[in-house]
């Protein structure tokens, strides 16, 4: 965030592309031949460089100046006025209290303290943009850098969460950049095709987020239980994951995988608590 002359400015650069237009509305253009700011690694590590020379151009100009200007070049903006108007954007509202998290001093560097909830999130969201605190930070980061991807790939029992998850985790997340695909049984389509294919077709691109509501582990699992394909048929998936993960792997994706465990027991109550329920009966198929 950037004091502007009337009131404060964000500005998030969340691709290589945006650095020559944001010298040029800051009338900078210079800048683009300092080795110091070339890429944005160089940039993260001169941030204190940077500021000194950003800041003043921010000041002197209007908020509706900058953020009229940096609209029309397609870089990320938004006006705060207040910190309490700040505090009442629908993101930051919706960001839990990170406890003992760091806060930003008036120096410029980050300091630990215990300070209040509001003043926490206010600090970190408010530098959202140069400190790795955040998941919808980190998440720009990697869109920023385009070389890597992340893959989370969740397995569960009927009723173990994995949709409460899905919400719960990544409702921080920029969903211009976050996919959820739900594997259920494959359509004709999909099963013409070999096991991986439908998988392979929803892995994330450079810089996306992907999270898998089951996966292709199904084909070991479901398949084996109900006798839907032979040993000779399933044994053999094992290896194939393993490659396919491997190539994930060596192409860039990061791949996390979480198993949801729950009791019989605690399976058969929220069984009971769906039926018992009208908003969520329909998830009973049987």
């Amino acid at each position: 965030m950037y004091d502007t002359a009337d009131g404060q400015l964000n500005v998030t650069m969340v691709r290589p592309t945006d650095w020559p237009p944001f010298c040029e509305v800051i009338e900078r253009s210079d800048l683009l031949e300092d080795s110091r700011f070339s890429t944005h690694a160089a940039r993260g590590k001169s941030l204190d460089e940077l500021y000194a020379v950003v800041r003043p151009v921010f000041k002197a100009k209007s908020t509706e100046w900058l953020a009229r200007r940096f609209t029309e070049r397609n870089i990320m903006n938004y006006k705060v006025n207040s910190y309490e108007e700040f505090l009442r954007e629908e993101q930051v509202a919706a960001t839990p209290s990170p406890g003992a998290a760091p806060s930003h001093s008036s120096e410029g560097r980050w300091s630990p303290d215990r300070s209040e909830a509001s003043q926490h999130r206010l600090a970190c969201l408010a530098h959202a943009t140069t400190q790795p605190y955040l998941p919808v930070h980190r998440q720009t980061l990697l869109y920023a850098d385009g070389d890597k991807s992340l893959l989370v790939v969740l397995q569960a029992l009927d009723a173990a969460g994995k949709d409460g998850v899905i919400r719960h985790v990544f409702s921080g997340m920029n969903p211009q950049g976050t996919f959820v695909f739900g594997f259920k049984q494959p359509s004709n389509y999909e099963a013409a095709h070999d096991f991986l294919w439908r998988a392979h077709l929803r892995t994330p691109g450079k810089g996306e987020v992907v999270i898998f509501n089951r996966s292709y582990y199904e084909d070991v699992l479901v398949v084996r239980v109900h006798k839907l394909v032979g040993r000779s048929v399933w044994s053999k998936r094992y290896d194939l994951i393993n490659s396919f993960e491997a190539m994930l792997a060596l192409s860039g994706t990061t791949i996390l995988k979480f198993f949801l465990h729950i009791s019989p027991d605690e399976q058969l109550s929220r069984f009971k608590q769906r039926l018992d329920d009208p908003a969520r009966q329909w998830k009973i198929s049987e």
